[in-house]
């Protein structure tokens, strides 16, 4: 039996669909950054933004205009996968750069220097049951 070429894989693997986002999510995540800022300290009316994105052709994953409620919620996702791509792709902190220096650290005393605490007598043996579970009861409003 004959193996396919990567190149024919390749290419099958090209022509899937684009998985579970709907055309309504892949154009709000091409234009996030201007669509929340038009967003942003509003209340959006997502009656009139799902009729918006409607008249535009963007539906929802069964191919229907999108409803208020979908659009919210593919607003949310959008929102989240874009925020959690830019956190992801933040070059991590180098410890002795100014930005990591700038951390708050707590102040030490000069010439306090801190000891192991250590118990002047050894704990008693554990001989004691362990305590009565608390009854609870309905309280009374006064």
């Amino acid at each position: 039996m004959a193996r396919p070429e990567t190149d024919e894989v390749l290419a099958a693997i090209d022509r899937l669909p684009t998985g579970s986002r709907t055309p309504l999510s892949r154009w709000m995540r091409e234009h996030h950054d201007a669509l929340r800022e038009r967003l942003q300290g509003k209340q959006p009316d997502w009656t009139a933004l799902a009729k918006i994105f409607a008249s535009a052709g963007l539906t929802d994953r069964s191919g229907k205009p999108a409803s208020p409620g979908t659009a919210r919620a593919a607003w949310w996702r959008t929102r989240k996968a874009v925020e959690a791509a830019r956190a992801s792709a933040r070059p991590p902190v180098d410890p002795s750069s100014s930005a990591a220096t700038s951390v708050a650290r707590p102040a030490i005393r000069p010439g306090r220097q801190s000891r192991p605490v250590t118990p002047a007598d050894p704990l008693p043996e554990d001989d004691d049951p362990p305590p009565d579970k608390p009854a609870f009861r309905i309280g009374k409003l006064r």
